[in-house]
């Protein structure tokens, strides 16, 4: 049989009984909002200062990741955290609703690059710059940034060949900007910048021109590296190409 529910809240007679509530008020403690809505979200349907709210504001992304963006309020601790979740497709406007209020909310985003729901390390993240959020009413304007993670790489340049530079390493995604590095002589380097879970391509090479650029004469190695995570290790030994500077790589110099 179906319990009667006379106010039309959600809640059977019979629950509202048990609960303390009015059966006959779909909003006993006058917040506007019903009984069974607060019931629903945590809230105290029997304390006009306990009712639902929300978290909104925009999130800014000015990197080169993909995916959809979830942006989390997470309360609690141990057994008792709760994360509540809002997912926009792109950067802009985001508002998670129907929250507990009087609670203190760590405000995250991230950008699901792998579409897998949980964020990873390599994935862009940020965090509001006003944390916790402890919300009596609706807050607006909790806006986030995002910020892509940063990869180190580290390693060694070999080079036993008479070309003098200094020596440039350069990382490039398949999106996004090259960030380089220089050494005065072959030995250690480290390289830091965006990290690219699609991948990056390592370029080294003797600056014997002092243009920048790699020129087809010059010292050269390059490595493809299709995960480099948050840190990877890559020794690099160049060769030349073009000794005698000909215009032509070494195997067809004459």
């Amino acid at each position: 049989a179906v319990l009667a529910d006379d106010d039309h809240d959600g809640l059977s007679n019979l629950r509202e009984q048990e609960l303390g509530t009015d059966p006959t008020r779909g909003d006993t403690d006058g917040d506007r909002f019903g009984d069974g809505a607060e019931l629903a979200v945590g809230t105290d349907p029997l304390d006009p200062a306990s009712f639902p709210v929300s978290i909104s504001g925009a999130v800014a992304y000015p990197g080169h990741q993909a995916g959809a963006i979830c942006i989390e309020a997470v309360t609690g601790e141990g057994a008792d955290v709760r994360v509540y979740r809002a997912t926009v497709a792109a950067p802009g406007p985001y508002a998670i609703a129907g929250i507990p209020n009087l609670q203190p909310y760590t405000l995250t985003a991230y950008r699901d690059s792998n579409a897998n729901a949980t964020r990873d390390p390599t994935e862009a993240f940020g965090a509001y710059a006003q944390n916790p959020v402890t919300p009596a009413a609706d807050v607006t304007g909790a806006n986030l940034t995002l910020a892509d993670p940063q990869t180190v790489i580290e390693g060694t340049i070999a080079y036993a060949g008479p070309q003098t530079g200094p020596i440039v390493i350069a990382a490039t995604p398949p999106a996004g900007d090259t960030f380089t590095t220089q050494l005065p002589e072959p030995g250690e380097y480290t390289l830091t910048g965006p990290v690219s879970p699609a991948g990056l391509t390592l370029t080294a090479w003797r600056d014997t021109s002092g243009n920048g650029l790699l020129d087809s004469w010059e010292a050269q190695a390059t490595l493809t590296i299709p995960a480099p995570g948050l840190s990877c290790h890559a020794d690099l030994t160049l060769l030349d190409p073009d000794p005698d500077r000909s215009g032509l790589v070494l195997h067809y110099s004459f």
